[in-house]
């Protein structure tokens, strides 16, 4: 849904014009947000976009070290 390639906050920053990335996160650590209200708009928007076509999301989380392994799959069936 954006013409990022990768979600990283220098990139984000550049293409919102923030001389920083330091700033950009500041701005996210800092700011009062609803995760619950932020989750919900991004999954309304998503399914605007998907315009009623039905989607299986798949994290695949086995090839970062970092991660305990394992598959994420979602499915929206409405």
């Amino acid at each position: 849904m954006s013409p990022i390639k990768r979600k990283l906050l220098p990139e984000i920053a550049k293409v919102v014009s923030i001389n920083s990335a330091q700033s950009l996160h500041h701005f996210i650590a800092n700011s009062d947000w609803s995760v619950d209200e932020l989750k919900q708009r991004r999954l309304n928007k998503l399914k605007q976009a998907l315009n009623g076509q039905a989607i299986t999301v798949v994290i695949d989380e086995t090839g970062d070290r970092k991660k305990v392994k394992r598959l994420i799959m979602w499915r929206d069936n409405t």
